[in-house]
């Protein structure tokens, strides 16, 4: 069930505490098939404000010490008031992602969207692997009903289609 793609809430509005950890695509034209709960989510992030519109699910911490590095890793990061980081910035991001959550959890190509409150990993099956126990597909694209489409529409925008994210508050909103 996706819920309404008109209507954006951020996870507040859907009483959803944070940290939480998503999967999501920012392609809002996808007709997402209905075996998982989709959110319309908005976030605003870093110091500017940048609003991110996602369609998004919400993956399931593997255990307590998941949710326990994701809590730290966002306390880190609270009222740092990054947005554009820059390589420092990034290498030390990544560095805490792999010591909080496990060495295999990256953020080497996935840092760009690194801002305060919005904490991307690598969307790669070993971090899925090491964060939770939620199933998705093989194909991430079998999350899309393609039905009426030509396999063009498929191959569009198949680079970077879906993300990873770990959503904490921002002290700048």
């Amino acid at each position: 069930m996706v819920n309404n793609k008109n209507t954006f809430q951020g996870l507040e509005e859907y009483g959803i505490e944070f940290p939480q950890l998503v999967f999501a695509t920012q392609q809002l034209n996808l007709n997402l098939v209905p075996d998982r709960e989709w959110l319309s989510l908005t976030h605003k992030v870093g110091p500017d404000g940048k609003q991110y519109h996602l369609l998004a699910t919400i993956l399931a911490p593997k255990n307590d010490a998941i949710l326990e590095g994701m809590q730290q890793l966002t306390d880190k990061w609270f009222r740092s008031r990054i947005q554009h980081p820059t390589l420092e910035q990034a290498n030390e991001y990544t560095t805490d992602l792999s010591k909080l959550l496990g060495k295999r959890v990256i953020s080497n190509y996935a840092y760009i969207d690194l801002a305060e409150g919005i904490y991307p990993v690598d969307c790669e099956r070993h971090a899925l692997g090491r964060l939770t126990f939620d199933k998705l597909p093989q194909d991430f694209n079998e999350l899309v009903d393609w039905t009426g489409k030509s396999p063009f529409d498929k191959m569009c925008g198949c680079l970077g289609r879906w993300e990873l994210f770990i959503l904490g508050e921002n002290s700048c909103s």
